[in-house]
């Protein structure tokens, strides 16, 4: 074998093998993530921190058994949400802020036990932005909880078309109608 053909199948061979990326720092049990820091049992993660047990995320901070989240902070138990922040135990949330048990909700701040509502604050046991009792709101939850998921998104965002998103998020302040 001559140098030439040596370098040719080293670098098919180095070609051929996948690579970790090695932006990464006090990891552990945490495969194929870059730019992911003092995180535990992660997998697929880009540019996470002190996040553990998650998968598919990007950009999460403290972050525990999330998977397929981006932008979530201090969250846990959750499935495909965005923009989150102290979010528990919830699926398909976008820009929520200390919501938990919740579903299908978009713009939701200190709120527990909704689906499918948006623009939605300190309230529980909502529906499609309706208010019911919790013994109303347990049994319809499970029915529309097992459609399939692109029925219950669809539901959202002609409620969204309802009840636009303004020109600015504004939570804490006066006189800002």
């Amino acid at each position: 074998m001559t140098y030439a053909e040596f370098i040719t199948n080293y670098r098919n061979l180095k070609n051929s093998i996948p690579r970790s990326l090695t932006y990464s720092l006090n990891n552990e049990n945490s495969d194929f993530t870059a730019y992911t820091y003092n995180s535990n049992n992660c997998y697929m993660c880009f540019d996470c921190s002190y996040c553990t047990n998650s998968q598919y995320c990007f950009d999460c901070v403290r972050c525990n058994d999330c998977i397929d989240c981006n932008y979530c902070v201090e969250c846990e138990q959750l499935y495909n949400c965005v923009d989150d922040f102290k979010v528990y135990n919830s699926t398909y949330l976008d820009y929520c802020a200390r919501v938990y048990d919740s579903h299908f909700c978009w713009d939701c701040a200190d709120s527990d036990n909704l689906l499918g509502c948006t623009h939605l604050k300190n309230k529980h046991y909502c529906i499609f932005n309706k208010q019911y009792t919790r013994e109303e709101y347990e049994v319809k939850v499970i029915k529309l909880l097992s459609r399939p998921a692109t029925e219950n998104i669809n539901d959202l965002k002609e409620l969204i078309k309802i009840y636009p998103f303004g020109p600015t998020n504004i939570t804490n302040s006066e006189n800002s109608d």
